[in-house]
């Protein structure tokens, strides 16, 4: 049985890992249903990097002791839950293409279109407004969770 695949926006990330109020609770539920197996979750290739330095910096303010390595750690256990999207020069070209206001967006969507992931999960899908509505379907964590009738 096949289940559907959401490649997840940073934020989404961010809000899981940094337990944000309040959008920690439906990213955590998000990364519950791929636990179950219910859902398959992708992140970009870009994503670790910056989720590692965006950790760093937090550790950093908290003056936490190895703070590189306490990110490093978190990621590795992100790339145990999920799959990888490649960001590659067609995608950074198509990314170019769409026509979108953020260019980080566009390339999230683009690697997302270019692996097959029908679902973009973000708390700013208005940031995907300029995408051509065919390629993609953007979502909310709330709408991606009521799609997988854990959230009503």
């Amino acid at each position: 049985m096949t289940h559907p695949e959401f490649l997840l926006d940073l934020n989404v990330i961010l809000d899981f890992f940094q337990n944000r109020a309040p959008h920690a609770e439906h990213a955590e539920r998000l990364f519950a249903a791929a636990r179950e197996l219910r859902v398959s979750l992708w992140i970009t290739g870009d994503a670790p990097s910056t989720l590692c330095y965006v950790l760093e910096e937090q550790f950093r303010q908290n003056r936490e002791s190895r703070p590189s390595l306490k990110a490093q750690g978190i990621i590795s256990r992100l790339l145990d839950k999920v799959s990888v999207a490649p960001v590659t020069k067609t995608s950074l070209e198509r990314a170019l293409g769409f026509g979108m206001e953020d260019y980080e967006d566009a390339i999230q969507a683009a690697a997302a279109v270019e692996a097959g992931v029908g679902t973009l999960v973000t708390r700013d899908a208005s940031g995907y407004r300029d995408l051509p509505l065919d390629l993609l379907a953007v979502l909310t964590p709330l709408e991606s969770l009521g799609l997988l009738g854990v959230w009503s």
